[in-house]
């Protein structure tokens, strides 16, 4: 279908982070920003490989009709879609990915790292929401001396 799907960044940091670690995480969630450029997990590349494959999701997993793996729409699929991801990461590292091997991804590191931040910093924030006594507790933890 025309439908779009999309998966942020909090989510996609929460579904590869605990899987991958930190640091390969933040260059993983760099890689997806520069191979996919939105966070459409139903995005592709349609026509621009010349070989007649499709680069497909959030990862753009490469995939060719007839593909015994995955579907199509599998690979749309947000979380499928990094799952075939991690498993490559697994076998390869992030060799699969052009813009690894390039280093397109470093552009966007200052941002992802930015967001890693703001991602630790989230919890407390969600805590002092549900309970006040803890925005006590974190205000007093730095007193002046």
């Amino acid at each position: 279908g025309d439908a779009r799907v999309y998966m942020h960044e909090p989510e996609i940091r929460e579904y590869l982070c605990s899987k991958m670690g930190e640091k390969d995480c933040n260059i993983f969630i760099a890689i997806l920003k520069a191979e996919n450029g939105t966070h459409e997990c139903t995005r592709d590349n349609r026509g621009l490989n010349r070989n007649g494959s499709v680069d497909i999701g959030l990862a753009q997993i490469n995939w060719k009709p007839g593909n015994p793996w995955h579907t199509f729409e599998q690979l749309q699929d947000c979380k499928y879609n990094l799952d075939v991801a991690l498993s490559m990461y697994a076998r390869r590292g992030f060799q699969p990915w052009y813009a690894y091997t390039k280093g397109a991804y470093l552009k966007h590191m200052p941002a992802v790292l930015a967001s890693a931040k703001v991602a630790v910093a989230t919890p407390v924030v969600i805590e002092t929401a549900l309970a006040p006594a803890v925005t006590e507790i974190a205000v007093n933890q730095n007193p002046i001396q």
